[in-house]
């Protein structure tokens, strides 16, 4: 699956991505998914700078899923600082 970041929730799956760098968003939630997961696997959301950690997450098994309800306001953009398997589904809000 590719990046999807013209709807919401945002579905990112590749390190790296960066979502409106230089405007302020809001983050309702965090939804990582990732059947391909291993315990160890990882995933992190960092502002568009990678310079403060929004979330992240560390798998304990196959098959993991880990939500979190997040409700930053005026994060200066998103980036996808790493993830090892699955998809990070981010509702703006």
């Amino acid at each position: 699956m590719a990046n999807v970041v013209d709807r919401n929730p945002l579905a990112l799956d590749t390190v790296a991505t960066i979502f409106a760098a230089g405007e302020k968003v809001r983050l309702k939630s965090a939804r990582w998914v990732s059947g391909a997961a291993a315990a160890g696997h990882t995933v992190s959301l960092t502002n568009a700078a990678g310079t403060a950690v929004l979330w992240t997450s560390t798998a304990d098994g196959a098959n993991f899923t880990d939500e979190s309800l997040l409700e930053i306001d005026a994060v200066a953009g998103l980036r996808l600082n790493a993830i090892t398997s699955g998809t990070l589904y981010v509702m703006l809000g």
